[in-house]
């Protein structure tokens, strides 16, 4: 395997993140691929992946894991060139290894495929909910935005390690 860094994210690395995530993490990623936004929403579109997850997950994920004390893995990505290596499921045990030294009582992560579910549950994540696109109805417009997707992009899974 080629050496990878891994390391905290600082303001600096901004331009860097955002550029990732406009150029090729949010065109794979399912619930955005899926709402097809015009591109010069590009960006501003994140907000809906936000707010579906604050709308799968009313109560807060705290409610979920019964603490406020825990780190929250949040849109997990690796550029295309480099899947397939197991460099997220290195960055969720770099996580993990982090929410340790912070004192945290869980780590949790919401995987949108069955792929990354999979993944973390093969290094002890636990399933705490799941929320199905066919049946989300989104607040705002009362329409099922998410239907139609099909596996292994089919829900979004709210997952937990307690450490």
């Amino acid at each position: 395997m080629d050496y990878i860094e891994i390391r905290l994210l600082t303001l600096t690395d901004k331009c860097h993140v955002e550029e990732f995530f406009k150029e090729d993490f949010l065109v794979r990623e399912p619930v955005y691929a899926h709402i097809k936004p015009p591109p010069q929403e590009s960006w501003e579109s994140c907000e809906h992946i936000v707010e579906f997850m604050k709308q799968a997950y009313p109560k807060g994920i705290d409610a979920d894991v019964g603490t406020k004390h825990y780190l929250e893995i949040s849109l997990l990505g690796v550029g295309e060139e480099y899947g397939k290596r197991g460099i997220a499921t290195q960055l969720c045990l770099k996580s993990v290894q982090r929410a340790r030294q912070l004192e945290c009582q869980y780590v949790t992560i919401a995987c949108t495929s069955v792929y990354s579910r999979r993944a973390v549950e093969n290094i002890g994540f636990y399933r705490i909910r799941e929320v199905l696109y066919d049946e989300y109805v989104d607040a705002y417009t009362d329409q099922k935005a998410l239907a139609g997707m099909r596996e292994p992009h089919y829900s979004t899974t709210l997952l937990a390690m307690k450490l």
